[in-house]
């Protein structure tokens, strides 16, 4: 009897518990409903998170630059702040957007150190300087969308379709809860994933300010020895801040010099000469450049009174133009043909998609194995052939190579966002010319700058180069003609390290403008 009482007492209290237990959840849960409902999340996305573009040393040249964000929650310490911190229109804004309740991002370079405001150093993805910015490129407005350049060539890589976040509890108003912290998501990428060049950053940065700011033009730096390419530099750079104004300008800023087709000149009479050595001809055959010689039309030499009797390393030296006119003539149109497709003229050039140099103009072989005077012209770099500083500079870094030619190349790796490495490949060399007729050639582009028309680009350790004035048939709106000013070479001459090419547009003549930017940036290089 006793033990039924206890079973029947037992029962009936736990059923009283179980009534008290539902009618409080009942009760709670309607509380609970109740506050979520008045609740939410708000999150605000505080920077995109992009992949850089970085240089051969694995320094950056992309998101140099550091902005601060602040995340503000419209707290009483946080207004208090903005009226004692903030100046002018920055206080009015803030206030303003401190009214509406809702947290919000906003870049200042005010300092904050008060409950309330969260603060964030960023990447600037629209910098108002970009070293290297016709080959880096740059983003759209949101800094996730590549447009140009590299930036535009490697998208799928770089972006990520995230961005780091910071998330709040807010109520029905739009504010955020008192005393619950806000939460900051970084999606994990790894440290050093991007694009990896063969640039020197310190190199690139030394010729952007070298190259004189009135000039139009483009230098290219290449390290000898291979196809690696150590600066490019277009001039005028722009500003991937302030696109407007650059497609404004009557300068054109956002013409990649370094990729387009400039009218060549005497550099050329390396390729003619490069043809007679394979040929044979002795670097001692004479010729006397009497001012002019015919061919079909009369073709003047610059000298006008004639250099004399020359051997070839002297016509190089002064670059006479008969000379070379008379010596293309002797090994005829096929030979200067051949050399110069050799040599990667009339090629494009494939850095990486958005970055391609373009093939140029040579002339039609038919003309020139016809017309006497479509050779002369293509002899001494004029008339319809075009080539880029980019293949110049790869034609004369055949000759420091000792004959072996290297297609340029501008990547050197990537790297996703897990780590992993994935390298480029990299073409062989090709030789062109002969180890011998390699030394001769860089013989007498040693003799241009010691004692001919490139004597203002000989730096303290000696160069090797070649001076081109070149003609475009172009005039001015007042008349004046319109040439090309040109200086190729290599340095140190007697055991090259980088090979140098220098445009001037609408320069007077290499030797005057270009040949002391290629002294210059020589110069201020480092020798290993």
């Amino acid at each position: 009897m006793k033990k039924r009482t206890m079973v029947v007492s037992f029962m009936l209290t736990w059923a009283i518990l179980l009534s008290v237990g539902r009618v409080a959840h009942l009760s709670l849960g309607t509380t609970y409903g109740s506050v979520a409902r008045q609740q939410s999340l708000f999150t605000l996305s505080i920077q995109p998170i992009r992949g850089k573009i970085y240089d051969r040393n694995g320094l950056p040249l992309t998101q140099q630059e550091s902005v601060q964000k602040v995340a503000f929650a419209a707290t009483p310490q946080v207004i208090s702040y903005v009226h004692r911190a903030c100046l002018g229109q920055e206080k009015q804004t803030l206030l303003s957007l401190l009214s509406g309740r809702r947290p919000f991002l906003w870049q200042t370079k005010t300092a904050f150190a008060v409950k309330g405001a969260t603060v964030f150093q960023c990447s600037n993805l629209h910098p108002s300087w970009q070293s290297a910015v016709h080959s880096v490129g740059y983003t759209d407005g949101s800094g996730t969308i590549g447009l140009s350049g590299m930036e535009k060539a490697f998208q799928q890589l770089l972006y990520t379709g995230t961005s780091q976040t910071i998330t709040y509890a807010c109520d029905a108003a739009g504010g955020s809860l008192a005393g619950v912290l806000p939460q900051i998501d970084t999606p994990k990428f790894s440290l050093d994933f991007g694009v990896y060049t063969t640039l020197n950053r310190a190199l690139q940065q030394t010729v952007e300010e070298v190259f004189p700011k009135s000039f139009n033009g483009a230098v290219v730096v290449q390290k000898a020895g291979s196809g690696e390419l150590l600066a490019l530099h277009s001039a005028p750079a722009f500003s991937p801040a302030d696109l407007s104004a650059a497609l404004q300008d009557g300068r054109f800023p956002m013409l990649n010099r370094y990729l387009t087709p400039y009218n060549v000149g005497s550099i050329f009479k390396l390729c003619v000469a490069a043809a007679a050595l394979e040929q044979g001809i002795s670097p001692d055959f004479v010729y006397t450049c009497t001012g002019s010689i015919h061919c079909s039309l009369d073709f003047a030499c610059h000298k006008t009174e004639g250099h004399g009797e020359l051997t070839m390393g002297e016509a190089m030296a002064q670059s006479c133009n008969t000379y070379f006119i008379h010596l293309a003539d002797q090994i005829g149109g096929q030979a200067v043909y051949d050399m110069a497709l050799s040599m990667g003229l009339g090629q494009s050039i494939y850095l990486c998609d958005d970055v391609i140099g373009q093939k140029g103009q040579l002339p039609d072989l038919s003309e020139l194995l016809r017309s006497p005077a479509e050779l002369a012209n293509f002899a001494i770099g004029q008339g319809v052939f075009l080539a880029t500083p980019l293949q110049i500079s790869a034609l004369v870094n055949a000759i420091a190579n000792g004959g072996v030619y290297f297609t340029p190349r501008l990547v050197a790796k990537t790297v996703d966002g897990k780590g992993a490495q994935r390298m480029m490949h990299v073409m062989p060399g090709k030789r062109i010319i002969s180890p011998k007729t390699a030394g001769l050639l860089s013989d007498m582009m040693q003799a241009v700058t010691a004692n001919g028309t490139g004597k203002l680009a000989q730096p303290v350790i000696a160069a090797a180069g070649k001076t081109a004035t070149a003609q475009t048939g172009m005039q001015t709106e007042d008349g004046q003609p319109i040439t090309q000013a040109w200086f190729t070479g290599f340095f140190p001459a007697a055991e090259p390290q980088y090979c140098v090419t220098v445009l001037v547009e609408n320069g007077k003549s290499g030797g005057s403008d270009a040949a002391p930017i290629f002294k210059a940036i020589c110069e201020k290089m480092e020798l290993s």
